[in-house]
């Protein structure tokens, strides 16, 4: 694997990007480290640490409220977690394995020397197979958080759910529905409309949503003669299950993979669902978006990890040379 190597500098105290992120990952590392152990060289107690002392920290570099970046990205690779309070917490450190390079997953800064050569491949850690064998090894899926039901078993679920949890609804002006495009030019696949329109026409259910302190909630719907009867809390991440209803209904998300010798760009045209958008993030060596579609480049190497895990959300490729 071809180690990249990405130079440390104060810009990204403003506006980080790619490389500045590595330097933004290794600081917020190095924080939660010093703080989190209460001896030199103990690393098997671990405390809480209060956001406050985070942000401290950062304040001492003119950047006080660049920690919750740091945290945002270091949460999202699952290296902590939050605690009541506003405390942290270190996750056990673990590796995963992703196409026979090891990955290492944990907030402990590179530069301790204690995960020997580190080599990056995006915001990603790769350590040696000798180094790996002293961590537990999760499995890639777990890591991701990715369901390991099929497409169809989800769908079921969804429609099970609703009819398990339905009550009746009231008619409301700023209610959105789900509609899934056919052979959209830019590729599109979801558009929210305030007209009416069953997801899944059989069981007339709708995918819904609606403006609810600052942000969405959604909720799946039963229609009758265009109107929105009954009402249910989605239990699935609203995202995934667009992904496996596109699927269900014939119309999956289409990811185009180009492939290369060096590297391999994968364009999306819709946002990752979380569980895949966070691979995608940890090795993308570079992330562009034009528009709804998103470029990630990514090592061919390690491309066809993502490639099947694209595959599981239900995203259909196109494979070009």
């Amino acid at each position: 694997m071809e180690a990249i190597r990405q130079p440390i500098s104060r810009t990204w105290l403003q506006s980080p990007d790619q490389s500045d992120r590595l330097a933004l990952l290794e600081y917020t590392r190095g924080v939660l480290y010093s703080f989190a152990f209460s001896r030199e060289n103990d690393i098997t107690r671990s405390r809480a640490i209060h956001v406050s002392r985070i942000q401290n920290a950062f304040a001492g570099l003119g950047a006080p409220s660049l920690y919750r970046l740091g945290l945002r990205l270091l949460h999202l690779f699952r290296e902590i977690e939050p605690l009541f309070g506003g405390y942290w917490l270190l996750t056990p450190y673990r590796v995963i394995d992703i196409e026979s390079h090891y990955a290492f997953v944990g907030a402990v800064p590179s530069v301790s020397g204690s995960l020997g050569d580190v080599r990056y491949a995006g915001l990603g850690r790769f350590i040696s197979k000798e180094i790996a064998s002293q961590f537990p090894l999760q499995g890639l899926a777990g890591w991701m958080g990715l369901s390991d039901t099929s497409i169809e078993k989800q769908v079921k679920d969804f429609v099970f759910s609703h009819h398990q949890q339905a009550k009746a609804t009231l008619q409301a002006d700023d209610i959105e529905y789900l509609k899934i495009l056919g052979n959209d030019r830019h590729g599109r696949r979801f558009v929210w409309s305030q007209q009416p329109q069953a997801v899944l026409a059989l069981d007339r259910i709708a995918l819904c949503r609606q403006n609810h302190i600052g942000g969405y909630r959604y909720f799946s719907g039963e229609l009758h003669n265009g109107t929105l009867t009954t009402e249910a809390p989605v239990v699935q991440p609203p995202t995934q299950i667009m992904f496996a209803l596109a699927n269900f209904v014939a119309l999956p998300v289409t990811a185009k993979v180009r492939e290369g010798v060096a590297r391999t760009l994968f364009n999306v045209p819709e946002r990752l669902p979380i569980d895949g958008y966070r691979l995608a993030l940890l090795l993308a060596t570079e992330i562009s978006r034009q528009g709804y579609t998103t470029t990630y480049s990514v090592e061919s190497s390690l491309a066809p990890a993502l490639n099947r895990q694209l595959s599981a959300l239900g995203c259909s490729l196109e494979i070009l040379q």
